[in-house]
C-alpha cells in the first residue's frame, strides 16, 4: 500500500523552499557616467518593498583616527546609533541634514545616549573640530536596501520582473542630499548598468584642519 504521507512530505518541503526563495535577483552595476569606473558604497533601495524594521540594538558610528568609521552607515528608520569616540582627542559631532538635525557637543569616550534616526533620508555628519571628518548615515524605510561593494555591484531582489522603481544614492552625486529615482525596465538582464553623474573624488590630503591645529595648541 502506498504511504501518501511519504509522497506528500517531500513536495511540502519543496513548496516551503520555493516560498522562501526570492523570485529572482538582479545585480545592479553602479558606475561613474564619465569614467565608467565602478562606484562603491552606492545605496540602492526599492520603495515598494516591505517596510524596514528598526534594529533592536544601537548601530555604531565611531570616530577613529579622526575619521567616521564606517564612512557610510545604512540603518532602517527608527534605529538608534551610538557615536563612540575611540580617539585620544575630543570630537563634536553634528548634522544639519533635514532627515536628522542633531548636535553632540565636545566629548571624549561616549555620548550620554545614542541618537535615534526616526526619518528616512540622507544624514551627513561633520565634526566642529576636524573639518575633514565627513560621514553619512543613510536611513532607509525599505526592507529591500543594498549597498554596492568595491566592484560597484549591488544585488536586489525585486518583487517582480518589472518595470519597477528604485532609489539610488552615492555621496558623489551632484546633489547628494537625496537619492535619485530611476525606473528599471521590464525584463532587465543582470547585471543592469546604472551610470550616475558624479563629481570628482576629493583629493585633499591635509591630515589636520585649521581648527584642529588651534585646538591642539590650547
Amino acid at each position: 500500500m502506498i504511504d501518501l504521507c511519504n509522497l506528500i512530505r517531500p513536495l511540502f518541503h519543496v513548496a516551503l523552499a520555493l516560498a522562501a526563495t526570492p523570485l529572482w535577483a538582479l545585480d545592479l552595476s553602479i558606475r561613474d557616467a564619465v569614467s565608467g569606473e565602478p562606484l562603491a558604497q552606492a545605496v540602492v533601495s526599492i520603495p515598494a518593498a516591505a517596510n524596514a524594521q528598526a534594529l533592536d540594538h544601537p548601530a555604531v558610528m565611531a570616530q577613529q583616527d579622526r575619521s567616521f568609521t564606517p564612512h557610510l552607515l545604512v540603518v532602517p528608520v527608527g534605529t538608534a546609533v551610538d557615536f563612540p569616540n575611540l580617539d585620544n582627542t575630543q570630537h563634536h559631532v553634528y548634522s544639519f541634514s533635514p532627515a536628522k538635525t542633531f548636535n553632540i557637543e565636545l566629548y571624549a569616550d561616549r555620548p550620554e545616549a545614542p541618537v535615534v534616526f526616526d526619518m528616512p533620508g540622507v544624514v551627513e555628519l561633520g565634526c566642529n573640530i576636524h573639518d575633514r571628518m565627513r560621514g553619512f548615515v543613510y536611513v532607509t524605510g525599505s526592507a529591500q536596501t543594498a549597498t554596492s561593494g568595491a566592484t560597484g555591484i549591488a544585488r536586489i531582489e525585486p518583487p517582480g520582473k518589472g518595470p519597477f522603481e528604485i532609489r539610488v544614492w552615492h555621496e558623489r552625486l551632484v546633489d547628494n542630499a537625496r537619492p535619485q529615482t530611476l525606473i528599471i525596465d521590464a525584463g532587465a538582464e543582470s547585471p543592469y548598468i546604472i551610470s550616475l553623474a558624479v563629481v570628482a573624488p576629493e583629493t585633499d590630503t591635509d591630515p589636520f584642519a585649521d581648527l584642529q591645529r588651534r585646538f591642539d595648541a590650547l
